[in-house]
């Protein structure tokens, strides 16, 4: 192996290797490696085809290729034996009620919030039968404090039951930003195994409310500084208000270093006791490695979940790269309670307070709560029944299948799963066995390799919402097969991979088993294709030196084009062009991808020069390349690169996040998902490009604060 060398990452090339982490997505990060080893360059990091092993930290495949040494990512190190995970650095338990709120106040009371918020509906519809008008808007003005987060003296203090930007409302918040906090620089440094220099750790507070079958937090957009160095480190310091016994099993999202998804990091740390405040610090990996989090617990299943998402400052001056604006941007003007549907049962509630408090009578009141056919949809008991568990569709859904599927409710017709987007949460059932409590389902069927998931989404929210799903693969390691620490079980280390609702390029990335980077060739990715059942419908290819790799090519689609980078894009700065990548039995250039998978993006890059560039005195006039164009009606391949990643979010023609016909870039490349429109339905067609991992995981990657569902198959279950 040659002698290492340092790396140094410049301020752009990290910014531009962060637009892949930002957009929450799953991507090569093109054009950013030269000076490559081949002994890393072509193959990757190499490990057993089993995984029943314990390995240490995890390696970054192209860093490694990059410094020619192999190169791990701090605080990726799995639980070992039995023992805890080591990145907890520090753990406080305290009573609820020798506490404070997270708006400073001393708690008093430990009721869920839908409780409440029943007891204030009850209150309200007793008062307004006995006319007692005064009575009734004092219970309304609670039920309105429940919903709006403004409740001084409760457990859930500053926790909403609406889904809404309310700016700053604590006191680390961003002003007039939803849920975003920036790392604070924390003065302590360290010497980085990677780069041998020092670099400084950043920290964040995370708050927490677990209760019922629902998770809140205080933190949904995570800003990282624009003077934070890549290779610096940072932790978080949740404080967990529980109101139930649960397990803290916050799984890590790793970038291999320039924005491809490579691994999932899950240890379940502590348990967390019911009617307590947990408070927890744990190390978390570079900046540059973070491409978000999900925060998960395991008592009910499909299990609670809630994201943490980077955003990226372009600037000192504060300003955001694209995919974070879009991020920033869409959830400060998107994020209303006018925007929330009257479908949603916390919505329906608002609705009936905000009448009372206007002067509705009390007649009208007692109607709107109590009779099917008087102002929202059902009465007030079945509202938060089901606000208080996610895993039922509500009436309205039902609705929607009568009219467009002709089903009567509790027929699922052609569906495997039924999804409704509404205050902008997601609810969900399907047609399968039963798995955990109440006889919810929390499984889906099995499949193999290539098979397809017929998926219903509903949008009740006024406003576009988003659809993705993302396989979490098999166990990379089994160590979860016991317990360790005080939790009961853990994913570990997983490969996650989009397989709907992601840009085109994504397409091209499970063609080379995600591998291609350009100016290095295939640099694989450990865990991709794990068991012999992943390995069943792969096609194999050769690169530029005519080495065998292997990847999965879509099949319901209507035919194929190719993929054949110039010479200029296979040639890096220690390897040669060589041949054009080729189908092993074909004599043509390039590999094949498909004309129009549904999964992916379909936006067109324009055939004229750009010049809408954010950087256009960097980049004076741009050519879209061709043989990144897809020649049939399906989406162009838009690389992550510093000339296209903005146009993954900006549109070319505009330099803004619209179109020219008003709609949102995204629409069309997919960035954030496939599109849902207001009040509308989408059928989603998934093709499995490997056989059923741990979960059957669904969200809405722009709003995905609250916005997933997750399912098991059957073939998998780990209990």
């Amino acid at each position: 192996m040659p002698e290492s060398k340092k790396f140094h990452l410049s301020r752009r090339q990290f910014l531009t290797s962060m637009t892949a982490l930002a957009a929450g997505m799953s991507f090569d990060g093109f054009g950013l490696i030269s000076n490559v080893s081949r002994a890393f360059g072509a193959q990757g990091v190499a490990l057993p085809d089993d995984f029943n092993f314990i390995f240490p930290d995890s390696v970054d495949p192209v860093l490694s290729a990059t410094m020619q040494r192999e190169v791990r990512i701090p605080h990726t190190l799995p639980a070992i034996d039995g023992r805890p995970n080591l990145h907890v650095t520090d753990l406080q338990v305290t009573n609820l009620f020798e506490t404070d709120s997270i708006m400073g106040h001393r708690i008093e009371s430990v009721r869920d919030p839908n409780q409440d918020l029943e007891l204030a509906l009850t209150r309200m519809y007793n008062a307004a039968q006995a006319t007692d008008e005064a009575v009734m808007r004092e219970a309304a003005q609670e039920a309105m404090d429940i919903l709006t987060g403004n409740t001084q003296g409760r457990v859930y203090d500053g926790f909403a039951l609406l889904n809404y930007n309310r700016g700053a409302y604590v006191a680390d918040h961003i002003e007039g930003e939803y849920k975003m906090k920036r790392l604070r620089d924390t003065g302590e440094t360290f010497i980085s195994d990677i780069d041998g220099e020092e670099h400084r750790i950043w920290e964040v507070d995370i708050n927490m409310l677990w209760y019922g079958q629902n998770l809140d937090s205080d933190l949904f957009l995570l800003r990282m500084p624009f003077e934070a160095h890549p290779f610096d480190t940072w932790r978080a310091n949740w404080h967990i208000y529980s109101l139930i016994q649960e397990d803290l099993a916050p799984t890590t999202i790793l970038n291999d270093g320039f924005g491809r998804i490579f691994h999932g990091l899950d240890s379940t740390f502590e348990s967390i006791p019911a009617g307590t405040l947990s408070e927890i610090t744990i190390n978390y990996p570079t900046i540059l490695h973070t491409r978000g989090m999900y925060i998960w617990g395991w008592g009910v299943h499909p299990p609670r979940v809630q994201f943490l998402q980077p955003v990226v400052e372009a600037n000192a001056d504060g300003g955001l790269i694209p995919p974070s604006l879009s991020f920033a941007t869409r959830t400060r003007e998107d994020l209303t309670i006018d925007n929330i549907g009257d479908a949603a049962p916390e919505k329906k509630a608002y609705n009936v307070a905000l009448a009372a408090l206007n002067g509705a009578p009390a007649v009208t009141i007692a109607q709107m709560l109590s009779d099917p056919s008087v102002g929202p949809r059902g009465i007030f008991h079945e509202w938060t029944r089901l606000a208080a568990d996610q895993r039922t569709l509500p009436p309205e859904a039902w609705d929607v299948l009568a009219q467009e599927d002709g089903l009567s409710e509790g027929d699922f017709g052609p569906y495997d799963i039924i999804l409704a987007y509404m205050n902008n949460e997601i609810y969900g059932d399907n047609p399968y066995a039963a798995f955990g409590s109440e006889g919810k389902g929390g499984v889906v069927r099995d499949w193999e390799q290539g098979s397809t998931m017929t998926v219903k989404v509903i949008n009740f929210d006024n406003h576009v919402h988003y659809y993705r799903n993302v396989d979490f693969s098999s166990q990379l390691i089994q160590e979860n097969i016991r317990a360790f620490g005080n939790g009961r079980f853990s994913f570990e280390k997983m490969s996650p991979k989009p397989t709907y609702g992601v840009p085109k390029v994504a397409e091209m990335q499970w063609r080379t088993g995600w591998g291609y980077v350009p100016h290095v060739g295939i640099a694989g990715q450990s865990g991709l294709f794990p068991r012999e059942i992943d390995r069943q419908m792969l096609v194999p290819f050769t690169d530029q030196l005519g080495e065998v790799h292997y990847g999965y090519v879509f099949q319901n689609v209507s035919g194929y084009w190719r993929f054949n980078p110039p010479e200029a894009i296979r040639e890096g700065d220690t390897i040669p062009a060589g041949d054009p990548l080729r189908e092993l039995d074909s004599d043509e250039d390039g590999v094949l991808m498909s004309f129009d998978a549904e999964a992916f993006g379909v936006a067109k890059m324009p055939t004229e020069p750009i010049t809408t560039h954010p950087n256009q005195e960097m980049f004076p006039e741009l050519n879209f390349p061709g043989f990144l164009r897809n020649p049939s009606e399906g989406g162009d391949l838009i690389p992550p690169t510093p000339v296209w990643a903005p146009f993954l979010t900006l549109n070319p023609e505009t330099g803004t996040l619209r179109a020219p016909d008003g709609r949102y870039w995204v629409d069309y490349t997919y960035f954030h998902g496939r599109p849902v429109d207001p009040n509308s339905s989408i059928v989603a067609n998934i093709e499995a490009p490997r056989a059923g991992g741990q979960l059957f995981y669904q969200f809405d990657p722009l709003f995905h604060d609250n916005m997933i569902f997750s399912l098991h198959p059957r073939a998998d279950i780990v209990r």
